[in-house]
């Protein structure tokens, strides 16, 4: 106490110095606040006076003191009042007050809540807030309707018009006690379902004897805030995922067509599936491609061109591809339809390591090893 009191002013016998306060009070309450007096009995005298009325009167030398007095609701004025009567020579002949404590000031509120995406239905329950108020009103710069504009926790009723514009604002107004008004707006957006996206992934065949699994990227759904991918058939694999992101584990025992799938989703709906159809094969050997009559790669190990000659049972399309050992393509070459094949395969020239040279005829694809010196 003391560090900060206010002091009475320098007066002389028969002086006063006053300080006033007004203020309101919005609920029954109390005021408090330390006194300290430094004046003989008579020489000085403190008065707190409330709406006119006495209520506390000192004299006296005495130290810090807390006093407390009881105030209603409503607007109060606060007089401290110092006195003096004669002049002490022993003592400062003035008063202190320090550490005034007040009802606690209560302002008018309104909020109407966070803006917010909303699916499309017919009815929509708003959680309004307001504090120190004497009334509510709900308005929308949009068309629809509220059951009851009057209240905190009105349901609004959006137009056909509202939905067609895919949003509408609406606006908190709150009358304070005081007269204050205050207004607070809420947006409201109605989610779409979400469009297609691309599946960003160019392959059209895998082959589980190079690779066991793929990964993929999808890309961005416009309304979606998240997405679904599937795989199937179930026994092609399975597919874990994560947004925009998946991996497949391919089934390695597994041959034939799989169709990967990839849709946006928000919390109102599911979007359009993009589909991606890709051809699964586990072929390694003549035995399980019996389309080939005739297959000779030579020489094998090479350095890095190398013959190839091959017959079919039936004259096909022949598409010819050859990856490095972390299954990039390093060289490709497309023949037209023929029955019989005989030609050097010039890739360039290539780090020395094992690669697969993929076969896919109309009917057939088989993977043969390369080994490059």
């Amino acid at each position: 106490e003391g560090n900060f009191a206010l002091r009475s002013a320098d007066i002389t016998a028969s002086q006063m110095s006053i300080l006033t306060l007004a203020y309101q009070v919005y609920s029954p309450d109390s005021v408090s606040f330390l006194i300290k007096s430094a004046t003989l009995e008579g020489n000085g005298l403190i008065n707190f006076i409330m709406d006119g009325q006495e209520k506390g009167s000192w004299s006296g030398e005495f130290d810090w003191t807390r006093v407390s007095y009881p105030v209603t609701t409503g607007k109060h004025t606060l007089i401290w009042m110092f006195i003096k009567f004669a002049e002490s020579d022993d003592l400062e002949d003035c008063a202190w007050i320090d550490l005034i404590t007040l009802p606690q000031v209560q302002t008018t509120t309104g909020w109407a809540g966070f803006d917010q995406d909303i699916c499309d239905v017919p009815e929509i329950q708003l959680s309004g807030m307001a504090t120190n108020y004497n009334s509510v009103l709900w308005s929308t710069q949009g068309s629809g309707s509220f059951d009851d504009p009057q209240v905190l926790n009105a349901v609004y009723s959006p137009s056909n018009d509202d939905i067609s514009n895919g949003h509408f604002t609406l606006t908190l107004t709150v009358e304070g006690a005081g007269g204050t008004t205050v207004t607070d707006d809420q947006t409201l957006t109605i989610l779409k379902s979400p469009e297609a996206a691309e599946i960003l992934w160019t392959q059209d065949t895998v082959y589980t004897v190079l690779t066991t699994s793929s990964a993929l990227t999808g890309g961005t759904a416009v309304y979606a805030t998240d997405y679904n991918w599937t795989l199937s058939p179930e026994t092609a694999g399975n597919i874990t995922s994560n947004g925009q992101s998946a991996t497949i584990g391919w089934n390695t025992l597994y041959s034939g067509e799989a169709t990967i799938g990839y849709q946006g989703l928000n919390m109102c709906e599911a979007g359009i599936t993009t589909e991606k159809t890709v051809f699964v094969t586990n072929a390694t050997s003549i035995s399980e491609l019996n389309d080939f009559k005739k297959l000779v790669i030579y020489p094998n190990p090479t350095q890095g061109s190398f013959y190839l000659s091959l017959e079919l049972k039936e004259a096909s399309a022949i598409q010819l591809t050859l990856l490095d050992g972390v299954g990039r393509n390093v060289w490709h070459q497309s023949i037209t339809e023929t029955a019989s094949l005989q030609m050097q395969c010039q890739p360039g020239k290539l780090p020395p390591g094992i690669y697969q040279l993929i076969i896919v005829t109309e009917q057939q694809r088989l993977v043969r090893k390369v080994v490059v010196k």
